[in-house]
């Protein structure tokens, strides 16, 4: 058996992404191993929503139990099941509890899941840590099918941007949604923007009410099922510093980014140096005017966003999913 532990929420440090990519990881497994993970969660009402909606079975771990406890008792087998811990920064004591009873796989955890699980798996790292079982770096992202099918098509780069996409993320507490659609209020542009709202953003109805304002054609689409298309249809974006980069960067979209958390802040600033994305910075410290200008310039300069382009797609080519995989089924078997 596999149990996937991970949580998504609208709130801070939680966000939806890593909810997101574990659903993508289940479905692969489910595919290439014919296992249907299990999940373990919090209790999330944006968790349980979007694990309902796809057909996941989970768990709802009680918060007035040991968790370490709960996880312990769903166990089916004398032999040790597989848990994928996809949360950050976790506790050395509870990784070395659960390692007693489980094959621990730990995703991007730069805590006591990095040194203390029996793989690890971290897009994040740049390099080599000193221990067993590491695989690092943008090759082990989790892309989905859905947009890795378009890494190796030949994506177009048009001398004028006539689609804009927005996308700053499946949650929004710090409701940068709302800080983007002031700067753009009046905004001249005569092309279309794409603005994806997240199934986790709050107060949808008013901010579609709030981004149809603006002087530009602004196209609202709520929780968007075709990401990897638009991406690839679109000229430019305007992102979340989330996993969302990675995305951008395989199916080879130029993008304008800013960091919501300062945990993102590391990762942004070396896709910029890879030559991928403009890096505005974390958003509490842009300014309109800053906005503007990186804004209109990306626009007016066909040769930088084909160079954004050329470098994503070089940089993730969107084959991690599958090396994840090859490597739990080792695992399994």
């Amino acid at each position: 058996m596999i149990f996937i532990r991970v949580d998504g929420a609208n709130i801070p440090e939680i966000g939806m992404g890593h909810l997101y990519r574990m659903m993508a990881l289940a479905e692969k497994i489910n595919q290439k191993l014919g296992v249907s993970p299990l999940f373990v969660i919090t209790g999330y009402e944006e968790t349980i929503k979007l694990l309902s909606q796809n057909g996941f079975k989970y768990f709802v771990v009680n918060k007035e139990k040991s968790e370490v406890e709960e996880i312990i008792k769903l166990r089916s087998l004398p032999e040790k099941d597989i848990l994928i811990i996809d949360k950050l920064n976790q506790d050395p004591v509870f990784i070395n509890e659960l390692k007693k009873h489980y094959t621990v796989v730990s995703f991007d955890d730069t805590g006591g899941g990095l040194k203390h699980a029996d793989v690890v798996f971290n897009s994040v790292l740049d390099s080599n840590v000193e221990r067993k079982n590491l695989y690092f770096g943008e090759k082990y992202f989790l892309i989905r099918d859905e947009i890795g099918k378009y890494n190796p098509q030949s994506k177009n780069i048009s001398k004028t941007v006539n689609d804009i996409v927005i996308n700053l993320g499946a949650s929004d507490p710090f409701e940068i949604n709302f800080m983007v659609a002031n700067w753009l209020s009046d905004f001249e542009y005569s092309g279309n923007i794409h603005w994806v709202i997240g199934a986790a953003v709050g107060d949808k109805e008013k901010l579609i009410k709030k981004i149809n304002s603006c002087k530009c054609n602004v196209l609202p689409i709520v929780d968007c099922k075709n990401i990897g298309e638009l991406y690839f249809n679109s000229d430019l974006c305007i992102s979340a510093a989330g996993f969302s980069l990675y995305e951008m960067a395989c199916v080879g979209i130029p993008a304008l980014s800013m960091c919501l958390y300062r945990h993102q802040v590391p990762t942004a600033t070396k896709f910029e140096k890879q030559g991928c994305i403009f890096n505005l910075g974390h958003y509490e410290k842009i300014k309109k005017e800053k906005f503007e200008t990186s804004f209109l310039k990306l626009i007016n300069n066909e040769s930088e966003r084909s160079k954004m382009s050329l470098n994503g797609k070089k940089f993730v080519d969107g084959l991690g999913m599958e090396r994840v995989v090859t490597q739990i089924n080792q695992l399994f078997n």
